[in-house]
């Protein structure tokens, strides 16, 4: 059976990210990645719309990439983008920012998110709990230190919760390197 082109694009988003990135390998992450996939991101927070655009590049991207003709549902009707778009999109940008490996930078967002403990196979009661966590991310129900989102710090100047996500890594990056 041919897979479609949404099975091949999850595939290639999927690859953007290093799950072995900081710990031993053998577990595996299909389960979260479809939750994350099926997960529609919403922004709140004005200019946060412009983290969309960057995830929408992605199938642009992809489209390229595969030598793909005829993009159908994926481009012309324009599914929702999903977390996990915004997860690879973002660490590009992380990556861009700090220098470093963008497969590296999507792991530590979803450690970050306290995700990388939902290895296959996902339990119901652990598939709520992803949803909840990412109903907390979307919602910006996370601390004011950005601790329950993708960029939590230590030393925040201002409530994480409303500033949008391109200070908020910015933030990120810079206290890190400081480290």
């Amino acid at each position: 059976m041919t897979p479609t082109i949404e099975q091949v694009y999850f595939e290639w988003l999927t690859g953007h990210i290093n799950f072995n990135h900081g710990r031993p390998g053998g577990k595996t992450y299909v389960d979260l990645m479809g939750q994350l996939h099926n997960k529609e991101f919403i922004w709140i927070v004005a200019n946060d719309d412009n983290r969309l655009e960057d995830a929408e590049a992605l199938r642009h991207e992809f489209v390229a990439d595969e030598g793909i003709t005829h993009p159908g549902e994926l481009l012309h009707h324009q599914p929702p983008l999903s977390v996990l778009e915004i997860i690879v999109s973002l660490s590009v940008r992380c990556a861009f920012a700090d220098g470093g490996n963008a497969q590296d930078w999507a792991w530590t967002l979803i450690r970050n998110l306290d995700l990388h403990r939902m290895s296959d196979p996902l339990s119901r009661i652990e598939a709520e709990e992803v949803d909840d966590i990412l109903d907390t991310l979307i919602y910006r129900n996370y601390d004011s230190d950005g601790s329950g989102g993708f960029f939590p710090l230590r030393h925040p100047q201002v409530n994480q919760k409303e500033v949008e996500l391109w200070y908020q890594m910015n933030a990120y990056i810079d206290e890190n390197l400081d480290t």
